[in-house]
C-alpha cells in the first residue's frame, strides 16, 4: 500500500507494537524502496499539527508505507 497526502508529516509516522503501544517510524529516502518496509500489526497513524490519517490493518503483515 502506498498513500500520498499533503500533510507534512517530516517523513515520519507511527506503527503499532503488538497492540501494546506505538512505535515512531521514519522513512529515510536515500534508502532503496526495500529499506522502508515496516512491520505493522494492527494500524499505522500519519499526522501533522492539524489533520491525522489512521490506517486499520485486516490482517498484520509487513507493508510499505
Amino acid at each position: 500500500m502506498m498513500l500520498s497526502t499533503d500533510l507534512e508529516t517530516e517523513h515520519t509516522f507511527y506503527t503499532d507494537t503488538n497492540n501494546l503501544g506505538f512505535h515512531v517510524r521514519t522513512t529515510d529516502k536515500s534508502m532503496p524502496t526495500q529499506g522502508n518496509f515496516y512491520p505493522i500489526t494492527s494500524y499505522a497513524t500519519l499526522r501533522d499539527s492539524k489533520y491525522q490519517i489512521n490506517v486499520l490493518i485486516g490482517q498484520g503483515i509487513v507493508r510499505h508505507i
